[in-house]
């Protein structure tokens, strides 16, 4: 976890992968912003203007009732 990531996120999901504390060792100390940051990186905010502007794209999938007596 101490050397530079070559994709942001690799420290997360190393540690999110951790099912046991039993024989977790971390070599160095690091920050608490190296899997954590306050303001995305530029992919995550491109992904996130990109699912907002999806929201506004949702279909009604409330079919409405036709009436089948015709």
């Amino acid at each position: 976890i101490s050397a530079p990531e070559f994709a942001s996120g690799l420290s997360y999901v190393a540690i999110s992968r951790v099912k046991t504390l039993d024989g977790l060792i971390f070599e160095s100390p690091f920050d608490r912003s190296r899997i954590y940051r306050e303001v995305p990186v530029q992919s995550m905010q491109l992904k996130i203007a990109d699912y907002e502007a999806r929201k506004l794209q949702l279909l009604d999938t409330q079919e409405e009732e036709v009436d089948s007596s015709d």
